[in-house]
């Protein structure tokens, strides 16, 4: 069994720099060496004030409530009890138990308690009764259908238990169910609908534990549909499926053991919305996990969660439709209406979704707070998506982890609110790195490489013409530690943007229809630490209500070449080592003070020195690109969701 991390985690080393030294890439193309720089752009451009930060704590303060989750004794208890009735599983005999009857290769479970199964079915099944409480403990057994399900527990009614399979410790326990060619759909329940759904179907509340191991084929089917809460506690569980791995009419909880889901045409795991008094309740967890161990490789969606889903610890690695390496395929896998149409969205052929870990109920201008939000306490995240890696619809807050993402669209996408309190994100590979329409970087590490933005503030459902200022856009930096390298533009904001605290590296693009920092309605250098290079077609400059000095300066710098930025005392301010190549470069540091002087060296040589007389000082020729940039993936805001 794989071991679950959990307090000892190994630290990313996503980046190593400090407050004040900067040790990281940057670009530009104007040599100007020895020069004195003259002040050209004071940025007196009108532009929209900057709003104050938006408090998100709110989302965070209501997903959470509903944290802490208890199973009950009956949940918990693993060994067999004395009392239990032995069921030994045997093809072609006829027997009539305490409790249960064995006829024509199916064993009728009709009575509540407590029952060890063994032995061999392999080609029958075992159904509990409706109405019947069971814990089930399954000590060695095999169980094949040729026609369906091979274990189903019917609807419970009468009882608020929930029902119990142990895995008992040191047996290896096999369900599998028919083939495509002789599968039949079984008879109708008094509900209607049919018995062989999943391999392991259960029609209420379902909790696995115990230390053994159970392997589920489905070869037509949900490896594992329960139509009312799943609950797994331990145990090492392997889920070969067709369709959906594991699926949750209600809840499913993964609280610990190794778990491990393949689904060859469907999603690793999914829940629907709960019924009842528990529906569209901001207050719950559509799924948990904590301290389990889980692998998924899904031909569609990892995890897709109708309402909110919270990650307290563990270990994840989620593959979606084979991984980046399929993005060529997977863009021509579309969506079709029941007539064999393909579905269009905004005039957007739409494909499949084939995201990691999403949040999929509809987005509504009066979604209460927290509801369809992703939040991540801890844990460690192993992901290689063809769509997006995070996708939640309405809120994703993280406040600790490790991320190693590579996407084919979004590392981390949130429809309004991302935050982040704290973890060490390393987006390796993405169309845009993180995207929501309100976004807070708080503390934590960040690494991003984007082929298009590698930070977008955008808006996906705004009405706004594209271009055009969205006061719902704003980013605060407040003390993460960032790097970005980016082909599109670095920073990138519909609406607005605060730099106050924390330390951030763009090397932004090397064409001139994009710029490192681009706004539609200004940005702010008020503390902190940022280098930002690249391109300078598009060059905005910070507005000049900033309370932070800042300098940007037109220079030649190539991929390799060691930049740093001195005081008049030659006393470094910050250093860094190019990767690409670019037309100008933007510090802002608490070290610039006004009417000081300072110098640019480019490997050791001395190349422009400039006196801090205003805010912002500039050498370049900035057209502001407010409005005339082009913010969101692609000329789209938002890029492709």
């Amino acid at each position: 069994m794989k071991k679950t991390i959990k307090n000892n985690k190994t630290r990313l080393s996503v980046l190593v720099f400090s407050f004040l030294v900067l040790l990281i890439a940057c670009g530009g193309t104007t040599n100007n060496t020895g020069n004195t720089a003259t002040n050209i752009n004071n940025n007196t451009l009108d532009c929209e004030d900057i709003p104050k930060e938006v408090d998100t704590s709110k989302n965070k303060e209501v997903i959470d409530v509903e944290s802490n989750f208890t199973p009950s004794e009956e949940e918990t208890k693993n060994e067999i009890p004395s009392s239990a009735t032995s069921i030994s599983l045997m093809q072609n005999v006829e027997v009539v138990g305490e409790g249960y009857s064995i006829s024509e290769n199916v064993v009728n479970i009709t009575t509540s308690g407590d029952f060890v199964l063994t032995g061999t079915l392999s080609d029958g099944y075992v159904v509990v009764k409706k109405n019947v409480f069971v814990h089930l403990y399954l000590n060695g057994v095999s169980i094949a259908s040729n026609t369906g399900s091979p274990l189903i527990f019917k609807k419970d009614t009468s009882s608020e238990k929930t029902s119990v399979i142990t895995l008992v410790s040191g047996t290896i326990n096999t369900l599998i169910d028919a083939n495509v060619e002789t599968y039949t759909s079984g008879d109708l329940d008094d509900d209607g609908t049919y018995a062989n759904n999943a391999t392991l179907y259960a029609k209420r509340n379902l909790t696995v534990n115990g230390t053994g191991k159970l392997n589920i084929k489905s070869y037509y089917h949900d490896g594992v549909h329960v139509k009312g809460n799943l609950t797994v506690l331990d145990g090492e569980i392997t889920v070969n499926s067709y369709d959906h791995g594991v699926k949750g009419d209600d809840n499913v909880y993964f609280l610990g053991g190794s778990v491990d889901i393949t689904s060859t045409h469907g999603d690793g795991i999914k829940t629907d919305e709960p019924g009842g008094d528990d529906a569209y309740n901001p207050m719950l967890y559509n799924a948990r996990f904590s301290n389990v161990d889980l692998t998924i490789d899904a031909k569609y969606d990892g995890i897709q969660v109708e309402n909110s889903v919270l990650f307290n610890n563990g270990v994840y690695d989620i593959t979606t439709y084979g991984g980046l390496m399929n993005r060529a395929t997977y863009e021509k896998d579309y969506e079709y209406d029941d007539n064999g149409n393909i579905l269009y969205e905004d005039g957007e052929a739409q494909l499949v979704s084939a995201k990691s870990i999403k949040t999929s109920y509809d987005w509504t201008e009066n979604m209460v707070d927290g509801y369809s939000s992703i939040y991540v306490k801890d844990g460690t995240f192993t992901i290689d998506a063809v769509d997006d890696a995070f996708n939640a619809n309405n809120a994703l807050i993280i406040d600790d982890g490790v991320f190693k993402i590579k996407a084919g669209d979004d590392g981390m996408h949130a429809d309004a609110i991302f935050s982040l309190n704290g973890g060490d994100v390393a987006i390796t590979e993405s169309y845009e790195g993180i995207e929501a329409a309100n976004m807070n970087f708080v503390s934590g590490n960040v690494s991003i490489f984007a082929d298009d933005d590698g930070i977008n503030a955008s808006n996906k459902h705004s009405t706004i013409a594209d271009g055009q200022y969205d006061s719902a856009c704003n980013m605060y930096f407040n003390g993460t530690t960032i790097y970005i390298s980016a082909q599109g533009d670095g920073i990138d904001s519909n609406g607005t943007a605060q730099f106050n605290a924390g330390a951030i590296l763009i090397e932004g693009p090397t064409n001139g229809g994009n710029s490192s920092i681009d706004t539609n309605g200004g940005y702010v250098f008020n503390g902190g630490a940022v280098i930002a290079a690249g391109a300078a077609g598009m060059l905005e400059l910070p507005k000049s209500n900033s309370m932070q000095y800042s300098v940007t300066l037109s220079t030649t710098i190539t991929n390799g070449t060691i930049i740093k930025f001195t005081d008049d005392s030659d006393n470094e301010i910050a250093s860094y080592a190019a990767t690409k190549a670019g037309q100008c470069i933007t510090l802002s540091s608490p070290k610039l003070l006004l009417n000081n002087t300072y110098r640019l060296y480019l490997d050791g040589v001395l190349s422009i020195t400039w006196n801090q007389s205003v805010m912002v000082f500039s050498n370049v020729s900035a057209t502001n690109g407010m409005n005339e940039g082009q913010p969101g993936g692609r000329g789209q805001p938002g890029g492709r969701i």
